[in-house]
């Protein structure tokens, strides 16, 4: 399988898996009642999301390893070109970062 294609379905799967949470909980009728957690939970997720797509777009160890085991497991690419694939799709982390920042506000201002 072709590296960027890998790259391209981790970074989409993190956007979709945000907004699947957010709708599941979004659909449930309690979710902006007062002792919710929900809403605490989807501000920690958005602080996380952010903080994944500031290491991945920085050069650090951590990108290194993933662009390596994506090079390795991929057919196509070297260790630096997947590193600038890591870096060129990683803002579909600050995507599924602001879906669940947006609705964490909202959950705050409307419970």
């Amino acid at each position: 399988m072709n590296v960027r294609i890998l790259i391209q379905s981790m970074f989409l799967f993190f956007t979709a898996v945000a907004v699947g949470i957010v709708a599941f909980i979004v659909t449930d009728d309690g979710w902006r009642d007062e002792p919710s957690m929900a809403v605490w939970f989807m501000l920690a997720f958005a602080a996380l999301y952010f903080v994944m797509f500031f290491i991945y777009r920085n050069n650090l160890e951590i990108n290194r390893s993933v662009a390596r085991y994506f090079s390795s497991t991929g057919k196509g690419a070297t260790e630096d070109e997947a590193m600038e694939l890591v870096r060129r799709y990683s803002p579909f982390m600050l995507l599924g970062g602001a879906v669940f920042l947006v609705a964490g506000i909202v959950g705050l201002t409307t419970g």
